[in-house]
């Protein structure tokens, strides 16, 4: 892959970004329209059943950085909250994180004040491991494999 190829990679992917964030800040208008007002309390409901986990599974909530937590019922009480979560500011802690017992976690994602959950699955060490040649891309956002690639 050129080097030219590998900018017009990141250029669309950031625009991807774009359109997703959009679409979500959409999405939570149009429910917002219908009277379905979000809370982070159902977005994190829903977001929490979506990652496969159970609200059971979850052993930590606040900020690894600080230190701030509280348990689920706490957590139940502050976040029944509506909020905007279009562009704008963001609303929610920044270092907020939900950890589950598995090791998976979800954190708060943002772009230009639109805000999510996003989630990690636990890490697994991988079956066949290679070398690591080189750190550095030549452009960013290049991932170890087409680093190695490309030499």
């Amino acid at each position: 892959m050129t080097e030219f190829q590998e900018f017009i990679e990141a250029v669309l992917l950031k625009e991807k970004t774009k359109i997703i964030c959009e679409l979500v800040r959409k999405e939570k208008l149009f429910n917002k329209m219908k009277g379905d007002d979000m809370t982070l309390l159902k977005e994190t409901l829903e977001d929490v059943k979506r990652s496969g986990r159970k609200i059971e599974d979850i052993i930590f909530i606040g900020s690894e950085a600080s230190g701030h937590s509280c348990t689920w019922k706490e957590f139940e009480e502050l976040a029944d909250r509506e909020y905007d979560s279009g562009y704008g500011g963001q609303e929610v802690a920044s270092d907020l994180i939900i950890s589950f017992s598995d090791g998976s976690k979800m954190w708060r994602g943002e772009y230009d004040g639109s805000e999510w959950w996003e989630y990690s699955t636990p890490f697994k060490v991988p079956k066949d491991k290679k070398p690591i040649k080189n750190l550095f891309a030549r452009i960013g956002w290049s991932c170890l494999k087409d680093i190695d690639e490309r030499g």
